[in-house]
């Protein structure tokens, strides 16, 4: 776009407006600033559900294993094969 001669100030004004309030190439670089910083935030959210999804099976899997033990030492107290606890 050209801009118009100087014949009124406000014909100066208008086309800078409109040249550099371009509304297609603001939302472009919103965007483009934008995404980088959604990426990030979203890659945080599936990471810390990993995190959490670790954390409940290590649990799990520590509570099972702790029942397992406390099973196998009943059935060998049973049998007499270990002493009993004081």
């Amino acid at each position: 776009m050209r801009l118009k001669r100087m014949g009124n100030k406000t014909d100066w004004r208008n086309s800078a407006k409109e040249m550099f309030c371009s509304e297609q190439g603001s939302a472009l670089v919103e965007f483009a600033l934008c995404l980088p910083m959604l990426v990030v935030v979203l890659a945080g959210i599936v990471d810390y559900g990993e995190m959490i999804q670790v954390s409940m099976l290590v649990t799990q899997a520590a509570s099972t294993w702790q029942g397992c033990r406390q099973q196998v030492e009943t059935q060998l107290r049973a049998l007499s094969v270990l002493p009993s606890q004081p």
